[in-house]
């Protein structure tokens, strides 16, 4: 009777529940194909996007999509029955020597579906060009210095322009000849425009120029076109005779561009400075068979792209965002909780409980006549110590979450490269959700986690969400994570003029935040501003023959930082607050790192500009934030201005028996020399550039006295490099 009463109750609650029958999909019904982008080339360190494609022949289904290539990250998707969805996901892989990606689709951790997708990895230390042409390009590739890695060259298809600049990061150039762009989304024109201001050069030719500049973004269309250029040569084709000279039209430069290369009196080619990149246009196609004849050394590729070569071992191991990752890691470990007790504390305790231990106890004992009681007294005494130490540093530590989070922020032309770098410590060991903007790409700081403990969830980095899915930290121990992501903002906007040997102009608060120990920063020199409320403006003047502030080989932080640096705490040790922010600004302007080579504006602010959160509880949030703000240089009327070794990036190429290899100089990068011949191309700043130069003294200083010390000049209109008589 009471089984009969049982399955009465349970029919009745499962029709009230509406009951439905399990459904359940098998590995069968789904269909997965990946298609890597740039034919599966990556290089180490930079983002490779993945195009996944899922179809589901069988029922509904909430799906995670992951993707490893070194980490793994997902996103979820859910597939009606009969669904077909497409997805970008995006992998870093670490390292050159990863021959698979692997994509899986998973449901309540059960595999539906895997695709192992090959991919190869260029070489780190060299440049990459690539090439969006309809046509295979007959214009020879550059060529790298000898003793130089090779430089890659890698086919691009018109729909690979992926979404984000991220995406675009390994390339230090792009060609695009006579391929259609039509499509181009709003956030693919925003990609492309964000990878030109972060330092990327754009090549444009082709036969249909104008339709090419249309489909263009606003920002990137440098020039318009007019009619057919005159037969005869074309200055940046010097080895082609008149008869070899593929035919061309004229181009008609926007405001700020300079002229490249002419045909006779008709400019056929402009080049202009957007942010840390440029934009060449040029009248003529790129595949046309006569540049074909040009030879590998052809002059063209020095006038429209600077391909620099890693010649240093740490920028050949590494990406440059992944070395300044693991020093921004070591900042996020200086927390007061994870400070080391006092000296004097640690010595005290010590004291005591060996003189308890030792005659204290003994003493105790024999007054009360209880000796025989040693052996229980010594562990008491242990134990009470041990408790007793275990509390104080639980006082220390605390018992509340600790989110520590810095960022920096390197704003030109409008827009800010966001970076944050966030440490999760744990006073227990205990699983965390993550959650910051939805655009950011998070992944983990490899090799930057603090303390020890049992191995526990890695967490899952989802692309879907800007978030992190289980990420187990163990107790007394901290976890780190990286987001990135362009931006909108400019919180400093500076705007500066060169007046002979003055560096003059305003720098303003654009932000809601007052900007802390904001200054001035060129080369080795330094100007203070102090403190900018916001909206708040103030001038400012550099004297640019002035003296060096600081030493680049013992780094900017000591100067920078100005009284900070001598209020030393009781440990005779920096405060927290200031070693965290020595070592920010340091790392950033590292000659291993190419610091900024321009003029900028430094500052703090005590917030973060990307959101992090732990859901769903609370924790004590530390925020600091670094912001580098390129200026923009203007030239005042009067035509005449000096610039010192600071303004210069120059390239080096080597040739003969012992030629050494680069060193760092106090002010600026430099090459020793043996035996062999030595050759330093220098060009003017990209925001001089564009400025009609009649006349330049050059002033060079030398260690030893080489036998030969020749100079030549480029000529811009006839293509030649063109040398100078010395003054001795």
């Amino acid at each position: 009777m009471t089984y009969r009463w049982i399955s009465i109750v349970l029919g009745s609650l499962l029709l009230l529940t509406g009951f439905r029958p399990l459904q359940t999909t098998d590995a069968a019904s789904i269909k997965l194909t990946v298609q890597p982008f740039f034919e599966g080339n990556y290089r180490a360190g930079n983002w490779i996007p993945f195009r996944i494609t899922v179809a589901n022949e069988g029922q509904d289904l909430s799906a995670t999509v992951t993707l490893q290539a070194g980490t793994s990250f997902a996103a979820n998707l859910e597939l009606p029955r009969g669904a077909e969805k497409s997805l970008i996901l995006y992998a870093r892989p670490l390292d050159e020597i990863r021959r698979v990606a692997t994509v899986r689709v998973l449901t309540s951790g059960a595999e539906l579906a895997k695709v192992e997708t090959p991919i190869k990895g260029v070489n780190a230390a060299a440049p990459v060009v690539g090439y969006i042409s309809q046509q295979a390009v007959t214009l020879p590739q550059p060529a790298a210095p000898p003793a130089t890695p090779k430089i890659a060259h890698l086919p691009i298809q018109p729909g690979e322009l992926p979404d984000r600049s991220e995406a675009l990061s390994m390339f230090d150039a792009l060609v695009i000849d006579g391929a259609p762009l039509t499509g181009l989304t709003a956030t693919q024109q925003q990609a492309l425009t964000d990878w030109v201001r972060l330092g990327g050069q754009l090549v444009i030719g082709g036969t249909d120029l104008q339709a090419t500049l249309a489909q263009l973004p606003e920002n990137l269309r440098a020039a318009t076109v007019g009619g057919a250029a005159p037969g005869g040569q074309i200055s940046l084709l010097p080895e082609l005779t008149a008869e070899q000279t593929p035919a061309a039209i004229e181009v008609r430069g926007a405001a700020g561009t300079r002229s490249i290369a002419t045909a006779g009196a008709t400019t056929v080619g402009v080049q202009q400075q957007f942010g840390q990149g440029q934009i060449s246009v040029l009248g003529f196609s790129l595949s046309a068979p006569e540049l074909g004849l040009l030879p590998d050394a052809a002059l063209v590729w020095e006038n429209v792209a600077t391909l620099h070569v890693s010649t240093t071992d740490l920028q050949q191991m590494q990406q440059t965002d992944d070395v300044q990752a693991q020093q921004f890691a070591s900042v996020l470990t200086l927390l007061p909780v994870l400070a080391v007790p006092p000296m004097t504390t640690l010595a005290i305790v010590l004291g005591l409980y060996l003189l308890i231990i030792g005659p204290g106890l003994y003493l105790l004992l024999r007054r009360l006549d209880c000796q025989a009681w040693g052996w229980v007294a010594v562990p008491l005494v242990t134990i009470v110590f041990s408790l007793g130490a275990y509390g104080y540093g639980l006082r220390l530590r605390g018992s509340d979450t600790i989110l520590n989070q810095i960022s920096i922020v390197e704003s030109i032309a409008g827009r800010s490269r966001v970076r944050t770098y966030a440490g999760i410590f744990s006073p227990r060991t205990q699983t965390y959700q993550i959650k910051t903007s939805p655009e950011a790409l998070i992944e983990p700081i490899v090799g930057g986690d603090f303390g020890g403990g049992a191995p526990l969830s890695p967490g899952q980095y989802l692309q879907d969400s800007g978030s992190i899915k289980d990420l187990g930290v163990p107790q007394w121990s901290m976890r780190m994570f990286a987001a990135e992501q362009m931006l909108d903002v400019q919180p400093i906007e500076a705007k500066m003029t060169i007046d002979r040997a003055t560096l003059r102009g305003t720098v303003r608060n654009t932000s809601t935040e007052p900007i802390a120990n904001a200054a001035l920063v060129h080369g080795t020199q330094i100007v203070n501003i102090g403190t900018l409320p916001p909206g708040e403006s103030r001038e400012v003047e550099l004297a640019l023959d002035g003296g060096a502030a600081f030493d680049r080989n013992t780094g900017i932080g000591n100067v920078l930082l100005g009284e900070k640096n001598n209020s030393f705490n009781r440990a005779g040790q920096l405060p927290i607050d200031v070693r965290m922010q020595q070592t920010m600004v340091d790392t950033i302007f590292n000659p291993l790192f190419e610091p900024p080579a321009a003029p900028v504006v430094v500052g703090w602010i005590n917030s973060g500009p990307l959101p992090v959160a732990l859901e769903p509880m609370r924790a004590q949030h530390q925020q600091l934030t670094l912001i580098v703000a390129t200026a923009e240089i203007t030239l005042s009327e009067n035509g005449s201005f000096a610039l010192t070794q600071s303004w210069f990036d120059p390239t080096f190429e080597a040739s003969g028996s012992n030629v050494g290899g680069p060193c760092i100089t106090r002010f600026s990068d430099g090459w020793y020399i043996d035996v062999g011949t030595l050759t330093s191309t220098m060009r003017l700043p990209a925001d001089i550039e564009a400025s009609d130069v009649s006349q330049a003294t050059l002033r060079v200083e030398r260690d030893g006295a080489p036998t030969v010390l020749k100079l030549s000049a480029y000529d811009w209109q006839s293509g030649q490099w063109v040398e100078q008589q010395l003054e001795r």
